[in-house]
């Protein structure tokens, strides 16, 4: 797997994420192996709640493989 590191910039739902690598790019990540509720659907507040309290202004280093069909780097995110 392919690694990047960066600092969680945003987090837009439960289960993706924005981090700025030290180049100063924008990378929009989503959590491999999580489905969390979007925002207008039902606790989806609550999941983009709880991601944030646990990655927000921290850095991170995402082992990632793939992109999805919307460009978004799909990987492991450690804290």
């Amino acid at each position: 797997a392919a690694e990047l590191a960066g600092q969680v910039v945003g987090v837009l739902d439960g289960d993706t994420i924005d981090v700025l690598t030290p180049t100063k790019a924008q990378v929009r990540v989503r959590l491999a192996g999580i489905d969390a509720p979007e925002k207008g659907q039902p606790f989806g507040n609550v999941a983009k709640k709880a991601l944030s309290e646990f990655v927000f202004g921290k850095q991170v280093i995402v082992e990632w493989q793939k992109k999805d069909r919307y460009g978004r780097t799909v990987g492991k995110v450690i804290v």
